[in-house]
């Protein structure tokens, strides 16, 4: 009795505590602060991360190693000298591993991530450009373009068992879900050699479109798809069988393709041939070349896949397609120049910002019709929309403003006058703010998602182009590329806590899942920047 009294008193007592913990303002130990800007080597080109993102090891092409960055403490561990220009990396499913396929002096790197060194480096054929790792670990599989060849390398022994010859130039491989086949796509030779990975021999060569560019497998496994840039054409590879099952007719240049949320229907985009072409997999040979309109550029599935919406924007036109059936149910005429497409997030409407037109057009998804076109401000190039989809935000490029469109009205709400060529924008996870990147003005626009009014115009750095906000919602994070840093602004306060150098041209910026690293890759720096929350 005596001891659950205490427990319940400790509970009790540490309950109390977070409250207060949780009542107390935002500490200066609490902001986000610069780890290191670690520098790395020439032009890193590839990463990989492993143990649950303790580490990152970054291929560094022109200085010919790879570097291992412990993400805890944001120091280099280790600079690891591999091969002449290491162009491809990956790593075991384990995470134990990491291959580097050196493109310049025909080898493969073995690199131990438990104990941070070399453990191999394996000679394969000229000019390595692909790498793969067979699902359960046992082996690797290295593309050779120029000695149209591909290296199994064992894990265990670090040696090459078998060099298989496939087709002319070889460019991409694939290995199927179950380990059992690799798909190796033969840019020069026309065709995709089928490795069977028991036997490390080719058992098909199975001739395909012309020029074939990439090779993707379909979740389930059972297919395997090919895109041939020359030919117009999409190649259906059985997985099961090994055998070439369809060739289907797409349309010109065949630019985008789009798999639905059901895994059902593939949808590819024909940028030359101004249609979109719809392909079953469960009936693999039923396709239709489906007319849209000229020049299709964007593509959006309803939020039950059941439609695709095109914007079409030389012909000023959505088109909408019922998958179900592969037919145009509606062209819908919109403004000039459709160059952005948004979905609610409850399906119900479709948003189209027209660059040309100076217009929103709301198409409703049940009537196939325009229900309202809303004029905003001049060349929208950018449209958003709140998680809740309450609101959809957009970007007027040459009005320096935000139109803000109550999306559970349909009508305009406000225009905003933001900075200078507003570029991008992010919504807070809880939606009580709106945060725009003014490219021109060097600045960032504070909107409060409640009454849509601007609260404040944050000065960051010069030429703001990418913006995004913490899971947490407490800070936002500004890439300012023409400046070389990071701006980072307390979503209280609002105003910046620091305005950190990174590196020349900041290029990609990421924030960790757990909201607790930021990481920016500083393309002409050769850096990488780790930013801790």
């Amino acid at each position: 009795m005596g001891k659950s009294r205490y427990l319940l008193k400790s509970l009790i007592s540490a309950v109390l505590f977070l409250s207060m913990l949780l009542s107390l303002p935002y500490s200066a130990s609490a902001r986000p602060t610069l780890i290191r800007t670690i520098k790395t080597g020439l032009h890193p080109d590839a990463v990989a991360a492993v143990s649950g993102g303790k580490y990152i090891y970054v291929a560094n092409k022109d200085s010919y190693t790879v570097s291992i960055i412990n993400t805890s403490t944001g120091e280099v561990t280790g600079n690891i000298s591999v091969g002449f220009y290491p162009f491809a990396i990956a790593k075991s499913i384990n995470g134990k591993y990491i291959y580097v396929a050196n493109r310049g002096s025909n080898t493969v790197s073995v690199i131990s991530t438990q104990t941070k060194n070399i453990i191999g480096t394996i000679n394969v054929g000229v000019n390595p450009v692909a790498i793969a790792v067979n699902p359960d670990g046992k082996y690797v599989y290295a593309v050779n373009k120029d000695s149209n060849s591909v290296s199994v390398i064992d894990r265990t022994t670090k040696s090459v068992i078998s060099t298989i010859q496939v087709g002319s130039h070889p460019k991409a491989i694939a290995v199927s879900p179950n380990g059992g086949y690799a798909y190796v796509v033969n840019k020069s030779g026309n065709s995709v050699s089928v490795i069977d990975t028991s036997f490390n021999k080719v058992v098909s060569t199975i001739t395909v479109g012309k020029n074939p560019d990439a090779v993707t497998i379909s979740p389930s496994g059972n297919f395997a798809y090919i895109a041939n840039k020359l030919s117009d054409t999409l190649s259906v590879i059985d997985t099961a069988a090994n055998l070439l099952t369809a060739t289907i007719n797409v349309g010109q240049h065949p630019k985008a393709i789009a798999v639905s949320p059901n895994g059902g229907y593939l949808f590819v985009i024909n940028k030359n041939g101004n249609n979109i072409s719809i392909i079953n997999k469960k009936m693999i040979n039923i396709s239709n070349d489906i007319k849209v309109g000229l020049n299709p550029v964007r593509l959006a599935i309803g939020s039950h896949g059941k439609h695709v919406y095109i914007t079409n924007k030389e012909s000023n036109s959505v088109a909408i397609v019922k998958v179900s059936e592969n037919k145009v149910e509606s062209v819908i005429k919109v403004g000039l120049y459709p160059v952005a497409i948004a979905v609610n997030p409850n399906g119900k409407y479709v948003y189209v910002a027209n660059k040309g037109g100076d217009t929103v057009n709301i198409i409703n998804t049940s009537t196939r019709k325009t229900v309202f076109t809303i004029p905003v401000g001049t060349n929208p190039d950018f449209i958003t929309t709140s998680y809740n989809g309450e609101h959809v935000y957009v970007a007027n490029w040459d009005s320096n403003s935000i139109s803000v469109i109550n999306g559970l009205e349909n009508k305009l709400e406000t225009s905003i006058t933001v900075g200078s060529h507003p570029k991008g924008i992010a919504v807070s996870p809880n939606g009580k703010y709106v945060y725009v990147a003014n490219k021109g003005s060097g600045t960032v626009s504070v909107i409060n998602g409640l009454t849509n009014e601007l609260q404040k115009t944050v000065h960051v750095g010069k030429h703001p182009m990418s913006i995004v906000v913490s899971p947490n919602s407490r800070y936002v994070y500004v890439v300012n590329k023409g400046a070389g840093t990071l701006s980072i602004i307390n979503s209280i306060k609002n105003k910046v806590l620091a305005t950190i150098n990174v590196g020349a041209h900041p290029k990609e910026i990421s924030v960790s899942p757990d909201g607790k690293n930021v990481y920016v890759v500083n393309k002409y720096g050769n850096s990488l920047s780790i930013i801790q929350q």
